[in-house]
């Protein structure tokens, strides 16, 4: 897997693996990226899942309430499901999940893992211009540097334009997870990407 090395003002370098967005992990590939995820000591990076477009609340520039309401189609919430089914089947320990405070990636928290610590870090960089925009931006690349509590993986839900400018160069499918692991110098390596449809069989044989 190709690997390169990022830079940005104020940001730490990051290492990325430039990996296809379509291509299948092979099985020597999936059964590491398990071995690391079971291991601890990453940041998992989750694309809010598919969600209702129609919901109109869901284009403005800030979050709304998001009580008593959802936002997720019900693709999107099958997607959650399959991520949270993924992580206790294959028991991923997890220290902790952060998500943008816009309802998409709220619901797909709690669907998947069942708790949300929100974090304005994480919202939507779409619509967001100059200083803001380069904040959120820089906030994500820091967050994704930063180690988890030994033994343990963070978990940060966000938006798939924040994911595309802020790390992938590239947009993520809904739902899709990018697994970092930080260096503990203020560096990170993207280690793999997981589809939705992959966590069910992550490791298994002729995965």
């Amino acid at each position: 897997m190709k690997v390169t090395r990022i830079a940005s003002h104020a940001a730490p370098a990051i290492l990325l693996a430039l990996s296809s967005l379509t291509a299948p992990l092979t099985a020597a590939e999936a059964n590491n990226l398990l071995a690391a995820l079971k291991q601890g000591g990453n940041v998992i990076v989750v694309a809010t899942a598919k969600y209702d477009w129609s919901s109109r609340a869901e284009f403005r520039n800030e979050p709304t309430d998001c009580s008593n309401r959802t936002v997720l189609a019900e693709t999107g919430k099958k997607q959650a499901r399959l991520i949270g089914d993924g992580f206790e089947k294959h028991k991923i320990p997890i220290e902790k999940v952060l998500t943008s405070e816009f309802c998409r990636c709220v619901e797909t928290a709690q669907i998947a893992f069942g708790r949300a610590e929100l974090s304005d870090k994480l919202n939507t960089v779409r619509g967001i211009t100059g200083d803001e925009r380069r904040r959120r931006m820089e906030s994500l690349r820091r967050m994704v540097s930063k180690p988890p509590r030994a033994g343990t993986n963070v978990v940060l839900i966000s938006h798939r334009s924040n994911i595309n400018k802020a790390l992938l160069n590239t947009s993520p499918i809904w739902g899709e997870a990018s697994v970092y692991r930080p260096d503990g110098s203020g560096g990170t390596e993207l280690i793999g990407r997981v589809r939705v449809e992959q966590w069910a069989t992550l490791g298994a044989t002729g995965n």
